[in-house]
């Protein structure tokens, strides 16, 4: 197959790739690995509504979470050999959760936040929420480890679709039990904060709102930039960060894009192909410099060296029949001893497993 989505050299031949395994995961619903963790071998993810850890190397289970987490997010972060995770408090009845578990067991402790969450937050167990926590992304500030923490408030159901008003996002200290800082977007309106990855880089966290990229100074949460976002009205989309550049996906409009960490100002971008029309959510993931991101349906390697396309998969041609709706979302996973890394891919009915590029 011949690629012709380059943008500074020549068409490229662009690399099949053969599944290592695949799993199917029983049960109904989505599997959920956009925002999958991995430590060692172990492969944490969410899929229909429990934890699941998997061996990366084979796809066989290692363990599975009680179904003791009501309204579990589908975000997995983690630092070393703890993960971490939002969901309904096992405690006291509120939303606003927070859990760091063991990649080796899988058993997880609620963390306490302080009242800064609760005294906006008045739902009761089985309510509609009045406030939920979306994310937390530990980081490391100053040598010690902080938690980026999404959270929302005031939310309303019209049947068809629901919206939170207002949104937040706090850096937390989790030793000392306080705040740094909490903010809400400049307009909340308009550029709610996005429950996606956030970036450390220069003393600034950079992080996603809606049709904005926006870099927030990492001691006050003060603005440093704002500059609006390629995928506009489309507020899902990761950003990584490779060799001096914000790497972000714009779905709607089906490209990588990179932009400038000093002013957000756009470099350069690769048109993938397919429109994301029905899968708007999936999310970038980087490894030795090549990006993978599932669009149309399809699996997608993008080498930011050369800044060209360099393969695709479709389930289609792996597997007829239940597979066929196509690719949902898609993790990188650093390789071992020199080995090539690989990419975990899901379908709503099972995940897949390929060798990375590099």
């Amino acid at each position: 197959m011949i690629g012709v989505y380059q943008k500074r050299i020549g068409p490229v031949i662009l690399r099949t790739a053969t599944a290592l395994w695949r799993r199917p995961v029983p049960g109904g619903g989505p599997v959920d690995i956009g925002d999958a963790y991995t430590h060692d071998h172990r492969y944490i993810f969410v899929a229909h509504g429990r934890l699941r850890c998997i061996d990366i190397r084979t796809g066989e289970d290692l363990w599975v979470a009680p179904d003791t987490y009501p309204f579990l997010s589908a975000h997995v972060t983690g630092s070393g050999s703890s993960f971490y995770f939002s969901a309904q408090s096992q405690v006291e009845p509120r939303l606003g959760a927070v859990f760091r578990g063991s990649t080796l067991t899988g058993e997880a402790q609620e963390i306490t936040i302080a009242p800064y969450l609760d005294s906006l937050n008045n739902s009761s167990v089985g309510a509609v929420p009045e406030g939920i926590i979306q994310r937390v992304t530990p980081i490391t500030v100053n040598g010690a480890e902080m938690l980026a923490v999404h959270s929302a408030f005031s939310y309303e159901d019209y049947g068809y679709h629901s919206l939170y008003r207002y949104s937040f996002l706090g850096l937390y200290n989790p030793t000392e039990g306080i705040w740094v800082w909490n903010t809400q977007p400049p307009t909340i309106w308009v550029h709610k904060f996005s429950a996606t990855r956030v970036l450390v880089h220069d003393n600034m966290l950079v992080c996603r709102a809606v049709n904005r990229v926006l870099a927030l100074e990492l001691s006050t949460g003060d603005m440093v930039w704002e500059k609006d976002a390629v995928d506009r009205d489309n507020d899902n989309n990761d950003l990584v960060f490779y060799n001096g550049q914000i790497i972000t996906y714009a779905a709607l409009n089906s490209s990588i894009n990179a932009i400038s960490p000093i002013d957000g100002e756009g470099l350069w971008h690769v048109n993938i192909g397919y429109m994301q029309f029905n899968h708007l959510s999936s999310k970038i993931n980087m490894l030795n410099g090549v990006v993978y991101v599932c669009s149309g349906g399809a699996a997608n390697a993008v080498d930011l060296d050369r800044e060209v396309k360099v393969w695709e998969i479709f389930p289609s041609t792996l597997r007829k029949g239940s597979d066929s709706d196509g690719f949902k979302e898609c993790v990188a996973i650093p390789g071992v001893n020199g080995s090539l890394g690989r990419v975990v891919i899901s379908t709503n009915r099972a995940v897949y497993c390929f060798e990375a590029v590099r």
